[in-house]
């Protein structure tokens, strides 16, 4: 159970807020976008998460009818 705080502030930054960030490393975060999700989400838009123990970070939630999944 996380405790909230008091007092406490949080500052999330990502690369857009650097402008002294050279091109080719802005380059190579842009590529995790289409190469790895998870790395682009955390290390580029510095959004919290957590790379430990994760099998398959290309997936998503959808409906279906499993009446018409053949097997």
């Amino acid at each position: 159970m996380m405790e909230l705080r008091r007092n406490v502030n949080i500052i999330k930054t990502n690369y857009l807020h650097n402008r002294f960030l050279p091109q080719a490393y802005i380059d190579t975060l842009l590529r995790m976008k289409e190469t790895n999700p998870v790395y682009y989400t955390i290390y580029a838009l510095g959004e919290f998460g957590s790379l430990e123990k994760l099998v398959y970070n290309n997936w998503q939630v959808m409906d279906f009818d499993a009446k018409s999944i053949k097997g």
